[in-house]
């Protein structure tokens, strides 16, 4: 079985919100989870943030940059060994709510729900490995808990599980605490860069800024393949065959698998 971990990363005055994190099968997870944990323990931390370790809070105070690359690093390394890639979906919100006012389709969904909608969409439609086989027996998916959408999340969820081909049947979605593992820390570092960078992003204006090259950032990316979902404010050309949409559409094809009804 899949076991994808998702954390949020959503600001109150930021253009967009993220929702992202890793998937592996069960015995990866297990094998990062005890290979990391002499890590942790070895640098004296005790939970991992984006925004701690950028802002030099928690564990992470009195750092020098050189410190925090070298964990990111190191935890990273280990990461790499045992997932298959990582995801992030960010949801341009003023998009989102000219959108919902218009299709019946996006009245009882949020931001997160569309987040989590593409998030799946990329794993379910765009995984690198044989696809149906690996998701016969569904996959599990565990979402830090604490987010105000949370309860609307898990509703949205068990339609998809119900009424659409986007869940494979058998899957299904836990709210976790980010005290509980490592592996919904390592997701929240993903989300808090994945929303920094696409709000440092004006896709209408070159050469963009960007976090791309930022050294933390970079650690994290080393020898682990990502999938950067965006969706904003673009022409209505939504794709309707995911079999053939290609990887930078993929965000656009949530629109075509939604349910009617939510």
């Amino acid at each position: 079985m899949l076991v994808c971990y998702l954390d949020d990363s959503d600001t109150e005055l930021g253009r967009n919100m993220a929702l992202a994190g890793f998937y592996a099968y069960v015995e990866g997870w297990l094998r990062f989870e005890n290979e990391v944990a002499p890590i942790f323990k070895a640098y004296d931390v005790d939970i991992l943030r984006g925004k701690d370790i950028v802002d030099g809070r928690g564990s992470f105070k009195n750092w020098r940059l050189s410190r925090k690359v070298e964990f990111t690093d190191a935890v990273f390394s280990v990461l790499s060994k045992h997932v298959i890639e990582g995801v992030a979906s960010c949801v341009e919100k003023k998009w989102f709510k000219r959108e919902r006012e218009r299709r019946p389709e996006f009245r009882n969904l949020s931001p997160l729900g569309l987040a989590l909608s593409s998030t799946i969409g990329a794993i379910a439609f765009k995984a690198p490995i044989p696809v149906p086989e690996p998701l016969k027996d569904g996959i599990r998916f565990f979402v830090e808990s604490g987010h105000r959408n949370n309860g609307n999340l898990a509703r949205l969820f068990e339609v998809f599980v119900k009424d659409s081909s986007l869940v494979p049947p058998n899957s299904s979605l836990t709210m976790i605490d980010k005290q509980s593992c490592k592996a919904i820390q390592v997701a929240d570092m993903l989300a808090f860069f994945s929303r920094k960078e696409i709000n440092r992003s004006n896709p209408r204006v070159l050469p963009r800024k960007t976090l791309w090259d930022e050294p933390i950032f970079r650690a994290m990316r080393q020898n682990i393949s990502y999938r950067f979902n965006h969706i904003w404010d673009k022409p209505d050309n939504w794709i309707k065959d995911l079999n053939d949409a290609k990887d930078e559409d993929i965000e656009s094809s949530v629109i075509t698998i939604l349910p009617t009804r939510l």
